[in-house]
């Protein structure tokens, strides 16, 4: 009973944290008090049309639900591949949570926890990278869902769009050239996330580049069209990225070690005698390189206050060249980094407040 509420509460916290990252301002402790938050159920009531809370409230109850999950799954030992919460599980969702808070102390504490611990090795081959995403390999991977070809998670079918009759593919979105350019050849990901192909647009073929970081486990798909990986919800590389950022102020050797860590087994060389802004900035474009379409970088750009432009285009001959399309740039700030409320909710519960610019 005590492993199910530790579940109970630690799935809780993950949900509730990706729901303010999502609908809330970037935590700020001078002013969470103020800051809308989410609406906050923690019992049952059909009836309850509740308000927003504060966001201070809302990463309240998620430090809450964690801590509690720290006591009722200490005995619930990590592994690497896990399809079940583990205590390690506990604290990579800590690690995080407090890297969004601004806790640099906390989050690199949690991480440290299962780092020291040894049992997630980084993968540093060719091969052994590409395998985290062809097959779900699991030597370095904390939670991993269980998927089967009965049980399969959704495709991510966004950067295909594979069409088998003409073995051409028609993706909604491409990485733009310098998304592309920023993994040097010897770098193991840039095989692993990238692949060449025919691109379909217009009643024309083009030669271009497409994501290919979720190929599809063979033993999950049943066609050629399928691409169907197990959802890998915490990485032990994500930990060393929070370590190393956490570190950049407080503890520059620890950050410079734990990037240099990363980016060996990557493939790439060990940096030196970095520190302050120069250190941050190879963190940043490491945590870029290593998590790119795992659902990070709005986040990270909201947090860190950074905007966004998009250039270098592979190709205008297969892109929307109109306006917002291939130009898009977004200020740091923007409206638009705080998503809205879907109007259907608001048009259930009258008591929710629309986020601004929306």
């Amino acid at each position: 009973m005590n492993q199910y509420l530790g579940e109970a509460h630690l799935v809780r916290a993950y949900y509730y944290l990706n729901l303010v990252l999502r609908y809330a301002k970037a935590y700020n402790a001078t002013t969470a008090d103020a800051d809308l938050g989410v609406p906050l159920v923690t019992s049952f009531d059909l009836n309850e049309l509740p308000k927003r809370a504060s966001l201070k409230e809302s990463y309240t109850l998620i430090l809450d639900d964690i801590t509690k999950a720290k006591t009722l799954l200490s005995g619930v030992n990590g592994v690497a591949g896990s399809n079940k919460f583990t205590i390690d599980a506990v604290f990579a969702l800590e690690a995080r949570a407090k890297l969004y808070m601004g806790d640099l102390e906390g989050a690199k504490n949690a991480a440290e926890t299962v780092l020291k611990g040894g049992k997630y090795k980084l993968f540093n081959t060719d091969a052994g990278v590409k395998s985290i995403w062809a097959v779900d390999a699991t030597q370095e991977t904390i939670l991993q869902l269980f998927a089967s070809k009965i049980e399969r998670p959704n495709q991510n079918s966004i950067y295909y769009g594979y069409e088998a009759n003409s073995k051409t593919y028609r993706p909604n979105f491409v990485p733009s050239q310098w998304v592309i350019d920023s993994y040097s050849a010897g770098d193991f990901r840039k095989a692993a996330y990238f692949k060449e192909v025919k691109i379909y647009k217009s009643g024309k073929e083009h030669t271009g580049t497409i994501v290919n970081k979720y190929p599809g486990n063979p033993v999950l798909i049943n066609s050629e069209i399928d691409n169907h990986n197990a959802p890998k919800v915490f990485r032990v590389a994500e930990l060393y990225l929070i370590s190393a950022e956490a570190s950049v102020v407080s503890d520059p050797a620890n950050a410079l070690a734990r990037l240099n860590e990363l980016r060996v087994a990557r493939g790439l060389s060990a940096l030196s005698g970095l520190s302050g802004t120069a250190l941050m900035n190879e963190v940043k474009a490491e945590r870029f390189r290593e998590l790119a379409f795992e659902g990070f970088r709005l986040d990270d750009l909201k947090r860190w206050n950074e905007g966004m432009t998009r250039k270098s285009p592979q190709s205008t001959d297969f892109l929307e060249t109109g306006v917002g399309y291939i130009n898009l740039s977004i200020p740091a700030g923007h409206d638009k980094f705080v998503w809205g409320i879907p109007s259907y909710e608001i048009t259930l519960n009258s008591n929710l407040s629309q986020n601004k610019g929306w």
